[in-house]
Order: C-alpha cells, then sequence, then structure tokens
C-alpha cells in the first residue's frame, strides 16, 4: 500500500514520428515530412520530452556501427525506417517499410 506522494518515478518521452497534427492526419505522408513537422512542432523539455536520436544514412557499414553502439548503449530498441520512398505509416501493420529491433533482456 504505497502512497501516490511517495513514487517518485523519472519518465522521458523519446518522439521519433507524428501520426497526428493539427486535426490533420499524417499517415500518408513520407516519413521524412513528418518528422520535420514533429521537430517544428514539439518543444523539447529536457529528461521529459526529447527527440529519439537518429541518424540518415544509406550506408551498410554505418547502419552496422549505429547498432553496435545502440547495444553498447543499453538502448531499449533500434528502428531502420524509409524516409522518402513508399514511407508512409501503415496503422497496425509490419512492411519492408521499417524494422525495429527491441534489446530487453
Amino acid at each position: 500500500d504505497a502512497d501516490i506522494k511517495e513514487i517518485k518515478v523519472q519518465i522521458c518521452i523519446f518522439a521519433f514520428d507524428l501520426l497526428y497534427l493539427n486535426g490533420e492526419s499524417l499517415v500518408e505522408k513520407p516519413f521524412r515530412e513528418r518528422r520535420r513537422l514533429l521537430h517544428e512542432s514539439i518543444r523539447c523539455i529536457p529528461g521529459e520530452l526529447v527527440f529519439a536520436e537518429s541518424r540518415t544514412t544509406s550506408n551498410i557499414d554505418e547502419i552496422n556501427m549505429y547498432l553496435e553502439q545502440s547495444v553498447k548503449d543499453d538502448c531499449k530498441d533500434f528502428m531502420i525506417k524509409t524516409l522518402d520512398d513508399d514511407a508512409t505509416y501503415e496503422i497496425a501493420k509490419r512492411s519492408y517499410k521499417w524494422h525495429k529491433i527491441n534489446f530487453l533482456n
């Protein structure tokens, strides 16, 4: 029976995509545009709401280096997404457009 006032949990949200903005669905827009709108629309609050770290590359060696570093840094997830070609968001559907790797032990 813990008192709610005694519970102290620091939560930080890592924003990486934007699907809806000002009454408009963005799911048909390419990821590059959704990400631009995300950065234009949200003000980060350090330690509470920040943008997920990202890299833009098509070089497989760079992707592998970033993946290895993510594992070393104990990241929870690693995502690879297309930016422009077929980069719309498909709700509740897995596709070749993106891949997510979970690192939870």
